[in-house]
């Protein structure tokens, strides 16, 4: 892998982590803090509250909103790689 590939594959993860949270960050109509989907509860009155608010899933979605952006971002650069050959 290139380093071309790689840029391409972070460039794309952030922005699938940012459409990520547009799309899954809200509770009631606000967006959720990202320091606090990506932090871990501390005591009991924060467990509550996450798991009241779902921050799990939220987490979850928005990491695989990530992923998914990532994995595009390798598709595209091994497709624009492979029409060069040709």
């Amino acid at each position: 892998m290139k380093i071309g590939t790689l840029v391409m594959m972070l460039i794309l993860g952030v922005i699938g982590l940012i459409v990520g949270y547009l799309i899954f960050g809200r509770v009631a109509g606000d967006y959720v803090s990202p320091v606090k989907i990506f932090s871990t509860p501390e005591g009991l009155f924060d467990r509550v509250a996450y798991s009241l608010r779902d921050i799990e899933s939220m987490r979850q979605s928005i990491i695989i909103s990530g992923i998914i952006g990532s994995v595009l971002g390798l598709i595209i650069s091994l497709t624009n790689k492979f029409k060069k050959r040709t």
